[in-house]
């Protein structure tokens, strides 16, 4: 019996990891999505940061990165927290076998992969919890499958991996309070956290709520007294196990946490604790089909949605005579627990690390689903109970209440929108597109549904009819939540990643030392992350790890930053370039310069910048640059106080130039006083609000401007005058501060000056940089132009010396006059002390297990 046993649940499992097929292929070809069409998922964060991190993944993997530390984060970073956040999965693996040229390809098949892991584990969770197998639990398997959450999170590949391990959770928890084993729930606890510590933070908090809820019911108690003195015991090996768990992850969340603490995010705003509800009554759209979609992605309500057979048996899991109502005040209480951790912002904050999301709101949103699951197949279990008048009495509340959403949606929401004093309360519903058609087909579905419930009990061909439905409603609804997303093109993605690759092998053959090249071929992910996805270095980034004060530093120095985890180099002038190491620019073959070009193709080619200079990592500077404090919306005044420092003189770098108001609103001419590229910069206008026009043509960064930045104007020569037309809504007024030139001459004598002071670096790797400069008088500090980090250390001739903080968060190395062998080393402290961590809880496992193995053999003897 148990071998049959055992064959069954063989089979159920491998048809719980095929039958999400039967949603996800027909939906995938039906959008032409790779390997199926000729377009690709690589979309929102899929293309502006997974795909980017996969791609040197497996270039670190292949030894041309390093593990620890990365200059094509930024200008540098930690790469850890990175890794952590990112590149933890265990489905990652398949990338690294995966060419590059089809990194678009093999991410469909894990999404599809994850998503049939999804179903197998909530199958495991039944089949184990309930010690049968039924073609039933394939089916809710299908809802926990395809909820809501998978819909529309699908974008953000990592956090799948949280509903795969979320029921193993779960079940390892039973295990431990039913049978004391103690083990499964601690490596089930230690495989969430670390596959992705952000949402394995939120299934912490979940496992503990889960294990109230469940000793509380397994165990009869009088008072909370009572229940604590029965389950004292248990709670000391919940406590201790999800210690070591958490513990044993150390070796990779201890260096995530310190880097996250570099972050914009470790910054919080005492308001957003407030006990406000984020939504109203519009979240009973969610009890049908989504109205959420890709154009709803970053700003929506919680996608709750399981599908209606689903949902009908939860609620009748409270009116059935035979559970007991001690069992459904629990369950009434979990639930509760899981809707405020999302409905009350000051719970939604704890539960989301302390931080409002930044798009992709209730991140946590699947843990309800999957409970109204567990709840609904315990009903399933007892459908005998269920009577016809019940299932139709639930059956009308649900179209009522989905009806009150919709009500709610037209009328009230955009009453509310208007009166600004109730704007906190509204974040999320303001922004659905709502498709009142969808109304009509979740209530058919709920009827449907109820009656072939109904119908089904005396007939097992109704019943399959039922669960037929069951999957295409929820397989409407996965298309639903996809059919708007603007896919990528797959061809293009292919033929940039080969032109890539063959003009940047082309590059590194010409010069392998350490340097930094600007992009101006718009890419997969406007910029930001091409540097990792084509593996140089560069500037532009864009992940939820992003440095902080190098964030702020950039910003203040004119460079563009959409928010806390994105900075661009547009904005960055001709003396940044060389400051920061950008020696080379990859351009389209049409540009300028050919006859220069370091590396070339059909496709494009790499130009100097600077073609008469040598760039370096480091210079040498007075102790004046190394004291200036940065201002706030102050650009050109910051860059011209960095010059007059090292040349030593008045002059600027910046001229301002005369701006005179033309007879039309929002026209200037403009006339420029030196030779060079002239900027604008708006402090006060947000850019994404107007339109620029020099002299009748439209000026448009590589990358949409939304707030602030240098907006490159052009190049012109002195006594030039050209016309700025700026198309907006509102007058907006430019004075001849806001438009300045970058004087070429001065420009030449400043990085003439850097030249001859320059680090020659001799050799370097991503975690070591060795090099030699020459000290003359007045110059005291070595600038090298990476992020400063308490974990780079120095060495002056051998001996170390401490490293100052420069110019907001760049590191300085003091040092007195004469030549000097300078070494600058990484070292990885967060790693090291994790990594103890981790052995200490292996050896604290090691001993409990032996301990209860010794008093378990003591007993038997």
């Amino acid at each position: 019996m148990q071998k049959k046993m055992k064959q069954k649940r063989f089979l159920f499992q491998l048809a719980s990891l095929l039958l999400p097929l039967l949603i996800l292929i027909p939906v995938f070809v039906s959008m032409g999505v790779a390997p199926f069409g000729k377009s690709n998922l690589l979309v929102s964060d899929l293309g502006t940061q997974y795909v980017p991190f996969f791609s040197y993944f497996k270039e670190m993997v292949l030894g041309n990165g390093s593990p620890l530390y990365s200059f094509s984060s930024g200008m540098g970073d930690d790469f850890l927290p990175l890794a952590a956040y990112y590149l933890m999965s265990p489905f990652n693996l398949i990338f690294l076998v995966t060419p590059k040229i089809y990194l678009a390809t093999a991410v469909t098949l894990v999404i599809m992969l994850k998503i049939c892991f999804i179903s197998w584990s909530l199958v495991f969770y039944l089949s184990r919890t309930y010690q049968k197998v039924e073609v039933a639990q394939l089916f809710f398997a299908l809802g926990y499958a395809f909820c809501g959450f998978v819909g529309i999170y699908l974008y953000n590949i990592m956090w799948l991996d949280a509903l795969i391990w979320l029921p193993i959770v779960a079940l390892s928890i039973q295990y431990l309070v039913d049978r004391n084993k103690k083990l499964f729930y601690c490596f089930s606890l230690f495989a969430v956290i670390v596959s992705n510590y952000y949402l394995g933070y939120m299934t912490c908090l979940f496992a503990l709520s889960y294990f109230i809820y469940w000793t509380m019911r397994q165990t009869e108690f009088k008072n909370l007294k009572d229940y604590f003195q029965q389950t004292m015991k248990k709670w000391l090996s919940f406590i201790t196990y999800s210690i070591i768990g958490a513990g044993l992850t150390s070796f990779i969340l201890i260096p995530a946490l310190l880097g996250m603490l570099q972050t914009g995010k470790s910054a919080v705003d005492w308001k957003i604790f407030l006990p406000f509800p984020t939504f109203g009554l519009d979240f009973f759209l969610q009890l049908g089909i989504e109205n959420t979609d890709f154009t709803s992605r970053l700003d929506h309500l919680p996608t709750i949605f399981i599908g209606s057979l689903f949902l009908l048996l939860a609620v009748s899991y409270f009116f059935i005579g035979s559970i007991s109502k001690k069992e459904k005040w629990l369950s009434f209480s979990m639930l509760a627990v899981l809707f405020l951790s999302f409905w009350l912002q000051s719970f939604n904050t704890v539960w989301h690390m302390f931080q409002l999301t930044a798009g992709f709101p209730y991140r946590n949103a699947y843990m309800f689903s999957f409970f109204l699951i567990l709840l609904g197949y315990s009903s399933w279990q007892k459908r005998s109970e269920l009577s016809e008048r019940l299932i139709l009495k639930i059956s009308g509340t649900l179209i009522g209440l989905l009806a009150i959403g919709y009500v709610y949606s037209w009328l009230i929401v955009p009453w509310l929108i208007k009166n600004s004093k109730l704007s906190q309360f509204i974040q999320s519903q303001s922004a659905i597109p709502l498709q009142p058609y969808l109304f009509w087909v979740s209530a058919g579905a709920i009827i449907l549904t109820s009656i072939l419930l109904i119908w089904g009990k005396s007939s097992k061909m109704i019943m399959l009819l039922l669960f037929a439905t069951v999957t295409l409603e929820i397989g409407y609804n996965f298309h639903q939540m996809l059919a708007d997303t603007p896919l990528a093109d797959n061809t293009r993605f292919q033929v940039d990643m080969k032109n890539y690759t063959q003009l940047l092998n082309e590059m590194d053959e010409k010069d392998q030392g350490l340097y930094r090249i600007k992009n101006t071929i718009k890419g997969v992910d406007n910029g930001y992350n091409e540097s990792f996805l084509y593996n140089y270095h560069s500037i532009p980034y864009y992940s939820s790890t992003l440095n902080e004060d190098l964030r702020d530093s950039l910003w203040k120095l004119g460079l563009f930053s959409k928010n806390e985890r994105r900075i661009s180099d547009v904005g960055q002038t001709p003396f940044l370039d060389y400051l920061f190491n950008t020696r080379y620019v990859l351009g389209s073959y049409q540009a300028k310069g050919t006859e220069l070009a370091i590396a070339k193709s059909e496709f494009g080619q790499i130009l100097p910048l600077h073609p008469e200079m040598e760039t370096s990592i480091g210079y040498m500077v007075p102790s004046e640059f190394s004291e200036i404090k940065l201002k706030e919306e102050r650009p050109f005044d910051n860059q011209n106080r960095l010059v007059g420092s090292i040349i030593g003189s008045q002059k600027k770098l910046f001229q301002s130039t005369d701006v005179t108001q033309s007879v039309a609103t929002n026209a200037y001419m403009v006339t420029v006083k030196t030779t060079g590229p002239t900027y604008l910069y708006l402090p006060k206008i947000k850019f994404q609000t107007i339109r620029l026009y020099v002299d009748g043509k439209e000026i448009s960064p590589q990358v949409a401007v939304t707030n602030q930045a240098l907006i490159n104007l052009g190049e012109f020569s002195a006594g030039k005058q050209f016309y700025l037309e700026i198309k907006s809504q509102r007058e907006v007024i430019v004075e001849s501060e806001n438009i300045q030139t970058l004087d070429d001459t001065v420009y030449r004598e400043v990085t003439n000056r850097l030249q001859q002071t320059r680090l020659a670096v001799s050799s370097w790797s991503e975690s070591n940089i060795q090099g030699e400069v020459q000290v003359e008088k007045n110059q005291d500090v070595l600038f090298v132009s990476i992020p400063h980090d308490t974990k780079w250390k120095a060495e002056v001739d051998g001996k170390p010396v401490a490293l100052k903080k420069v110019l907001g968060d760049f590191i300085g190395v003091p040092l007195d006059k004469g030549t000097h062998t300078i070494s600058l080393t990484y070292y990885p402290e967060g790693f090291k002390i994790g990594t103890w961590v981790s052995y200490i809880c292996v050896f604290w496992l090691i001993g409990l297990v032996s301990y209860n193995g010794w008093k378990k053999n003591k007993r038997k003897k």
